[in-house]
């Protein structure tokens, strides 16, 4: 640019193009979660464009799941069970008019986790059996306790993942059987109530007075 005195001027200027978002994957696209069980992040597989990308989902997650709208990736711990849906995840940067989308499928499943006793209500004296199953689907627990309150001196020291163990409680007891999940996150708790009745009355003495009676 020339100005009045015919000296030139000139400005630089910098123009940055941004990519839109586009070839959006996840690392897991048909994924099966369990209530109450902490899940594996699920990242973002793939993507490209420019930084930085911002991440919704619709409809919203199952309950207690989570999607970061910086990283897109899906964590947290599902509150409860809901049968499969697809979520759609968009992907938008500075190019406002264009985005990339990813459906992805989610199954809540009930907790892989049981706990009982049989039978429930004993006499004094009495067993029951305590069966537990937290291996009904591998992987996904690491290891179980039993806890009884009141103790129980009759309970096993030692568990494995899916087992029975006989007991004989001496007064109404709650057992508690807590499940330590393989990825983290807070222990799964099942409980099991076993009812121990009153002992039955025994006389070991009886006395009449008077002790002799006239007739009539």
């Amino acid at each position: 640019m020339t100005s009045g005195s015919g000296k030139k001027d000139s400005k630089t200027v910098t123009v940055t193009v941004v990519a839109a978002p586009s070839g959006l994957t996840y690392t897991h696209e048909d994924a099966t979660y369990y209530a109450g069980v902490r899940i594996t992040d699920n990242p973002v597989a793939t993507i490209t464009g420019g930084a930085p990308i911002t991440y919704t989902v619709d409809p919203a997650l199952p309950s207690g799941l989570t999607l970061n709208p910086a990283t897109g990736a899906i964590s947290g711990t599902p509150a409860a069970e809901k049968a499969q849906g697809t979520y759609t995840v968009t992907a938008t940067n500075a190019v406002i008019t264009r985005s990339t989308t990813r459906d992805i499928k989610i199954t809540v499943a009930a907790t892989p986790l049981s706990f009982s006793a049989s039978p429930t209500n004993l006499a004094p004296g009495s067993s029951t059996v305590l069966t537990w199953d937290a291996n009904s689907v591998p992987g996904i627990f690491s290891a179980v306790t039993i806890t009884a309150t009141p103790a129980d001196i009759t309970l096993p020291a030692t568990f494995t993942l899916a087992g029975t163990a006989n007991v004989t409680p001496l007064v109404t007891t709650t057992y508690t059987l807590t499940a330590t999940p393989t990825g983290g996150g807070a222990a799964v708790t099942k409980t099991a109530d076993v009812t121990v009745g009153s002992a039955p009355v025994r006389f070991t003495s009886f006395t009449a007075t008077p002790t002799t009676v006239t007739l009539g």
